[in-house]
This record gives structure tokens, sequence and C-alpha cells, in this order.
């Protein structure tokens, strides 16, 4: 008897990750996955909340600039722990290393968004095309 096989396709995208120059891994992004996108998606209005957190902390008039520094440290610790619960442990010190740079977080985000929109797009198009052809 022949054995059958059973192909099952995730939809996994894989973002290879290039640091200062260096491939250093890569970022999986399970785009079909509702467990997954329900994370993103929480995850960006507590961006919000962090972008405020910064622009309070950077807004702040005081004496000691290191206060600032630590409002910017807890700030950094936070969306490392978010990456991590949304991408998986440890993408953080992947994608990031030891830096503790905010416009890091903003290139990694506007990666990971362009590509999930790319994703998203052409898995919405299979379902308007038809849509669309029938108006025309």
């Amino acid at each position: 008897m022949k054995q059958q096989i059973l192909t099952i396709t995730s939809n996994v995208i894989t973002l290879p990750v290039v640091r200062d120059g260096v491939a250093v891994g890569e970022v999986k992004l399970p785009v079909d996955d509702t467990l997954f996108l329900g994370n993103f998606y929480a995850l960006l209005p507590k961006l919000s909340a962090h972008r405020e957190t910064l622009a309070a902390a950077l807004g702040t008039k005081t004496e000691n600039p290191a206060d600032t520094l630590v409002a910017l440290d807890a700030l950094w610790q936070s969306l490392r722990m978010d990456i991590d619960t949304v991408f998986g442990t440890g993408t953080s010190a992947l994608v990031f290393g030891t830096a503790c740079s905010l416009s890091l977080v903003q290139q990694f985000f506007e990666g990971v968004a362009a590509a999930m929109q790319t994703a998203r797009s052409s898995k919405i198009a299979r379902y308007t095309k038809p849509v669309s052809a029938a108006l025309t």
C-alpha cells in the first residue's frame, strides 16, 4: 500500500535579519495564525502608549538628565518584552543585539508592517478580485 503524504502550508513569512551589514538570523511571521495576529494587533495600542510615554519623558524639564535616561531605559525594556511576547522569545536579542535605540524599534516595525501588509493584501486580493471583475 502506498503511503499518503499530508502537505500543509502555514504561510509563514521568513524575514532575514541583517544588523549593521551582518546576517544574524531570521524572524518568522505566521501571518495566517490568528493567535499571532491577535497579539500583533493588541500590541498596536501599547506602541501608541509607549509613544506618549516617550514624548512625556523627553518633554519633562529635569535638572538631572539621568531621570530621562531611566525613563527611556524602562521604555526600551518594555518594548523588548512586548516584541518577544508577539514574535517569540529571543527576537529582541536577535534583532537589536545589545543596542538600546528606539530608532531600531522603528526600523523593526516598519519592516514587519511592510511584510505583513504585502502578505495580507495578497490574501485579501484573492477574495476581492472576483468581485471587482464582476463589477467591471
